[in-house]
């Protein structure tokens, strides 16, 4: 989570997918702007100062509008089948301003001994 909260900028709008109970809205503080998060096992909308996680799978379920700063996916796409990945980048491109990012980590492979696949 700390790597990736380098590659945003101060006042982010931040979409997290997979995104527990807001922590990396929490752990940015200040630099957010406003959030939008999904977490498919939330049992219910979570709401923090300026953000918000609701349960789903994205990209069924989105905020509304666009001009978003960047779309983070920690440790998710892993877990995405390969046929949803096309249409899940495809989102993200309409969600992002010109020149947003999106930031993707994976597991590190030292640390696949610890979730075989």
């Amino acid at each position: 989570m700390r790597k990736a909260m380098a590659f945003l900028p101060d006042r982010v709008r931040l979409i997290d997918v997979g995104a527990f109970h807001g922590e990396l809205f929490e752990a940015l503080g200040p630099r957010l702007a406003e959030g939008f998060g999904l977490e498919p096992l939330l049992p219910e909308t979570r709401r923090g100062r300026n953000f918000k996680v609701e349960p789903g799978f994205f990209p069924d379920r989105r905020p509304a509008g666009s001009n978003w700063d960047a779309v983070t996916l920690l440790a998710v796409l892993e877990h995405i089948p390969r046929a949803q990945q096309g249409p899940m980048a495809e989102t993200c491109h309409d969600l992002l301003v010109p020149g947003g990012r999106v930031i993707i980590t994976v597991p590190a492979a030292r640390l696949t001994r610890f979730w075989p696949s």
